[in-house]
C-alpha cells in the first residue's frame, strides 16, 4: 500500500522522512512536490470531490474570511457537477452521492453541525482509497500533512482541485458534442449521395447534343441578364443584413446592460428584505458560535483561582454551594479549587449579570451626563419605534414586502451597533460600578495575596463585563430571531444535546451546578438549534432517585 492509499492507477509514495515531518512544523519541498503530484494524477472527477472535502476540513474558518470563500468555492464545484451530470460525465448515482456529500458538510461548516462532519469525512476517504483519518493511518497522514500546510498553499491546492472537476466537465461536454455530431454523419451523407446523383442526371440529359436556335440564344441571355441583377439585390440584401446584425448587436448588448442593472436592483430589494446576516458579518450565526465560545474561556480564564496568590474562603464557598442545593462537600483545597472556579465564573460573568435584571436596567441608570446616557436613549426610543412599526404593518395596508419586516430590520441594525460600540468606553460610570460589585462579591468566597494580580483583574473584569453585555444584550438581539438563554437548577436531568460536561453514565447522573447557560432558539422544541451548549458540573444520582427512576 502506498504512503497515501492505491485508489486507481495510482502512483505510489514512500516518504522515507515521515519521521522528520513530525517534528516539522511544514512540508520539505520534495513532500510538497510528491503531494501535489499525488493529487494531480487522480483518474476519475469523484477523487477531486472527495479530496476537495478532505481540504476544506483542514482549513481554519479564517481562512475562508468569515466563509464567504467557502461559499464561493462550493458554488463552482456544484455548479461543475451538474455540468458533468447534463453532459453525461457522471452516473445519477455518482451525482447524487457526491451532491449529498457537499451539502452535509457545507451544513456542517455554516452550522457547527458536528455530527455531519464524521459520517461525510469517513465517506470521504472510502472514496479515495484512504481509510479513516480517526486513527493513525494512510488518512491520518494526509491529513496532518495538510495541516502542515500554509492557507496559501491550501488554497492553491483547493484551486487546483476545482480547476481538475472543471476540466472533467468540459471535456465530457466535448464528448457529447462528437457523440452527437458522430450521429449525425449517416444523415448527411446521406443527403450528399442524393444531392449527388440529382446532379448526375441532370447531366446526363444536358450532354445531349442539341441544337439552340436564335430565340433560345435570346431568352438565355435575358436569364443572364436576370441573375446578374438578383445578384446585385443579394448583395444589397447581404449588406442590409449586416446592417441589421450590428444593430442587433448594439440591442442585445443593451438589453444585457440592462438586464444588469435589473439584476443589481432585485438584489438590492433582496438585501432589504432579507433578515440573514452575510456570511462575513460578525453577528452572522456562525460567527455568533465562535464568539460565545471566546466568552467562555475568557470567563474561565477570568475566575481561575489557582496558584500561591489566592486563598480561598471555604466556609464561604461551602455556604454558596449549599445556596445553589449542591451535594458536594469541599474535602480538599483542590476540590475547592474546581467548585470555587465554577461558582466565580458565574458569579463574575454569565449568572450575575444574566439573572441580575436590576443590575442591568438601563433606562433606570440615568447620568447627568449627556453621552453616558446614549445607551439608554437609544434603546428606549428603538423600543417605541419597532412597537410603532409593528402597528403600523398591520393596521396600514400594502403590497410591498419591506414594511412587515421592518421591525425586524430596525431591531438588528441597532442592535448590531450596540453590540459593537455601547458603552465601549470601560470608565463608563455603568461599567465601573458593575466592575466594582463583581470584583466584591468574588472577594467574598475567595483573597488575593498578589497586589499586581488585583489591578489586573479589576481591568480584566471591566473588559469582561463589556462583551458579557455586548453578547446577551446587544448582539443576540440582532438575530433575525432573538435567540434565548438556559440556566439548569441542581437536580436537573442531564441532556447531552443541550449540556456539555464530564459525566460516566448519563443515565445515573444529574446536574450538580450549571455556571454557563445553553443559548439557541426554540429550545423547548424539536426544531430547535443550539449556538452553544450548557456547561455544567455533574453528580451522580442518589440511590433514592435511581429506585424512583427504575
Amino acid at each position: 500500500m502506498s504512503q497515501y492509499g492505491t485508489g486507481n492507477n495510482q502512483k505510489n509514495f514512500s516518504f522515507s522522512n515521515f519521521g522528520g515531518l513530525k517534528r516539522s512544523n511544514s512540508l520539505s519541498h520534495d513532500d510538497l512536490f510528491d503531494l501535489l503530484e499525488w493529487v494531480g494524477i487522480r483518474s476519475r472527477w469523484t477523487n477531486y470531490v472527495y479530496l476537495l472535502l478532505i481540504v476544506w476540513d483542514s482549513d481554519k474558518r479564517s481562512d475562508f474570511r468569515g466563509g464567504h470563500k467557502f461559499g464561493q468555492e462550493y458554488d463552482k464545484v456544484t455548479e461543475h457537477l451538474r455540468e458533468l451530470y447534463t453532459t453525461d460525465g457522471a452516473t445519477q448515482n455518482q451525482f447524487n452521492l457526491a451532491m449529498n456529500s457537499l451539502e452535509k458538510f457545507a451544513k456542517f461548516f455554516r452550522n457547527h453541525e458536528e455530527d455531519l462532519r464524521k459520517p461525510t469525512l469517513e465517506y470521504a476517504y472510502s472514496q479515495i482509497g484512504l481509510t479513516s483519518a480517526d486513527s493513525y493511518n494512510e488518512g491520518a497522514l494526509l491529513r496532518e500533512q495538510l495541516h502542515r500546510l500554509s492557507s496559501d498553499q491550501r488554497a492553491r491546492i483547493r484551486h487546483l482541485l476545482i480547476r481538475r472537476i472543471q476540466s472533467f466537465a468540459i471535456f465530457s461536454g466535448h464528448v457529447q458534442r462528437c457523440a452527437l455530431e458522430r450521429q449525425q454523419l449517416p444523415n448527411d451523407n446521406e443527403n450528399i449521395s442524393n444531392e449527388t446523383n440529382d446532379h448526375s442526371g441532370s447531366v446526363a440529359v444536358t450532354t445531349t447534343p442539341t441544337r439552340i436556335s436564335s430565340n433560345d440564344h435570346d431568352e438565355v441571355t435575358d436569364l443572364k441578364n436576370q441573375i446578374l441583377e438578383l445578384q446585385k439585390k443579394n448583395k444589397k440584401l447581404t449588406e442590409l443584413l449586416s446592417q441589421s446584425d450590428e444593430k442587433v448587436d448594439v440591442l442585445q448588448d443593451q438589453a444585457a446592460r440592462y438586464k444588469e442593472e435589473a439584476s443589481n436592483y432585485q438584489a438590492a430589494l433582496g438585501n432589504a428584505i432579507n433578515v440573514r446576516w452575510r456570511d462575513d458579518d460578525p453577528n452572522n450565526a456562525v460567527n455568533m458560535g465562535d464568539d460565545i465560545e471566546k466568552l467562555v474561556h475568557l470567563l474561565g480564564s477570568f475566575t481561575k483561582v489557582k496558584g500561591s496568590g489566592v486563598r480561598i474562603r471555604e466556609d464561604a464557598a461551602s455556604q454558596l454551594l449549599a445556596s445553589y442545593k449542591c451535594k458536594t462537600e469541599i474535602t480538599d483545597k483542590r476540590d475547592a479549587q474546581e467548585w470555587i472556579d465554577a461558582e466565580e465564573e458565574w458569579v463574575s460573568g454569565s449568572g450575575f449579570l444574566v439573572q441580575e435584571p436590576s443590575e442591568l436596567a438601563l433606562n433606570q441608570s440615568y447620568d447627568s451626563n449627556y453621552h453616558n446616557n446614549l445607551e439608554v436613549d437609544i434603546i428606549s426610543i428603538t423600543k417605541d419605534l419597532i412597537r410603532l412599526m409593528t402597528r403600523f404593518s398591520e393596521v396600514r395596508t400594502g403590497s410591498d414586502n419591506f414594511t412587515p419586516i421592518a421591525p425586524i430590520k430596525l431591531r438588528q441594525h441597532v442592535y448590531a451597533a450596540l453590540g459593537s460600540r455601547a458603552f465601549n468606553d470601560v470608565t463608563h460610570p455603568f461599567i465601573r460600578h458593575l466592575a466594582e460589585k463583581i470584583i466584591s462579591i468574588m472577594d467574598f468566597y475567595r483573597e488575593l495575596v498578589d497586589e499586581q494580580k488585583k489591578q489586573e483583574l479589576s481591568k480584566e473584569a471591566s473588559d469582561l463585563i463589556l462583551e458579557v453585555i455586548h453578547l446577551f444584550f446587544f448582539r443576540l438581539k440582532a438575530q433575525p430571531i432573538v435567540p434565548e438563554f438556559q440556566f439548569f437548577s441542581a437536580g436537573c436531568a442531564l441532556d447531552s444535546e443541550l449540556m456539555e460536561g464530564t459525566w460516566e453514565n448519563v443515565q445515573k447522573s444529574e446536574v450538580e451546578i450549571c455556571y454557563f447557560p445553553v443559548i439557541g432558539v426554540n429550545l423547548g422544541s424539536k426544531d430547535r438549534r443550539v449556538f452553544t451548549k450548557a456547561r455544567v458540573i455533574a453528580r451522580p444520582k442518589s440511590a433514592f432517585d435511581d429506585e424512583g427512576d427504575d
